[in-house]
C-alpha cells in the first residue's frame, strides 16, 4: 500500500512504527524487503497479512478508514 495519501513524507518505516497506536493495527514497511542501494524504491510502501478472520480484518479496515 502506497502510504503518502496519510504520510506525506512518504516514510512507510514512520508509519508502521505509529500505526499500531494510531489505529491499532500493524504493517510491515517493505522498504525491509529491499537491497539497501534501492531500498528509497520501496520507501512509500507498506504491506499488510490478510491472515486473519474477516471480522478480525472488517475491523482493522474501519480502524484504517480512520486516519484518512
Amino acid at each position: 500500500v502506497d502510504v503518502r495519501s496519510v504520510q506525506p513524507d512518504g516514510d512507510g518505516l514512520a508509519f508502521c512504527r505509529s500505526l499500531p497506536e494510531r489505529a491499532g493495527v500493524v504493517a510491515i514497511p517493505t522498504v525491509v524487503f529491499y537491497d539497501p542501494a534501492h531500498a528509497h524504491l520501496g520507501r512509500h510502501l507498506v504491506r499488510f497479512a490478510f491472515c486473519k478472520s474477516d471480522a478480525v480484518l472488517g475491523e482493522a479496515v474501519e480502524r484504517l478508514r480512520r486516519l484518512s
